[in-house]
This record gives structure tokens, sequence and C-alpha cells, in this order.
């Protein structure tokens, strides 16, 4: 699970989450650890990350220009 979202990892290491991304070590270490180390992943993937979670997120009472609001 990615949040509240199901994802998958296909035979190519793609992380499908309604988006399609390719999965990297770099990538696999800011999903999976809780503390992710600074020297493994590249600020590509940092953004890769950033728009997988801004992609999970709810929008405050669902308006477009609301906040977001993170389920915790």
């Amino acid at each position: 699970m990615f949040g509240n979202k199901r994802f998958d990892v296909d035979d190519a290491d793609n992380i499908i989450i309604g988006v399609r991304y390719i999965g990297t070590l770099d990538l696999y270490e800011l999903i999976f650890k809780r503390i992710p180390d600074d020297l493994l992943y590249t600020e590509d993937d940092m953004n890769k990350y950033k728009s997988m979670l801004l992609a999970n997120a709810h929008k405050h009472k669902h308006q477009s220009q609301g906040r977001y609001d993170i389920e915790q």
C-alpha cells in the first residue's frame, strides 16, 4: 500500500500507482525506508516520490484550490 492506494510492480520493475514510474533502487529507498539514506537517492527520484505523494493526497473539502489533507 502507498498511503491508501495499492500499487503494483511489473516484471520490468515499473511501479504502477495509476501512473507508471520506472522503479530504481533509489526510488525504492524512498518508498520503503522510514528514514531513507540521503546518499542513495537522486533529486530526480525525490521529485518522482513527491509526485507520488501529491497524487495520493486529498484536497481539503475536495476544493481544487484547497489545502492538502494528508491522512495519518
